[in-house]
């Protein structure tokens, strides 16, 4: 079933370094999906899965815990990283409250 899974990731490539970096700092029980850059261009938004104890597969209840989070500077070096940073890893829905997203499509539904 998950046989041979990796833990999902983030990483980031610059392209005017032609180099890929993975962003560190994010728990072992979150899971990061959909990843994109914030308004700033430097910081990374993603929605993540809670999944503590350990990885379920597709054929499990897909209603599970998940929220969006925020890295305002992403760090790369595991090294420099200081785990016990305040703000680093930012929940956008920290009273774990329902969000909702539609869709506003054009006049001509593009």
């Amino acid at each position: 079933m998950l046989v041979g899974k990796k833990r999902p990731a983030i990483f980031i490539f610059d392209l005017k370094k032609n180099k890929i970096d993975q962003v560190v700092g994010i728990p072992e029980n979150l899971f990061p999906c959909y990843p994109c850059f914030d308004q700033s261009g430097e910081g990374v938004a993603f929605h993540a899965i809670d999944m503590p104890n350990k990885k379920l597969g597709t054929i499990y209840c897909l209603n599970r815990p998940t929220s969006i989070y925020h890295v305002a500077s992403p760090q790369f070096d595991k090294a420099k990283f200081d785990s016990s940073a305040e703000n680093y890893l930012t929940r956008v829905n920290p009273e774990g409250e329902y969000m909702a997203m539609q869709p506003s499509f054009s006049k001509d539904f593009t």
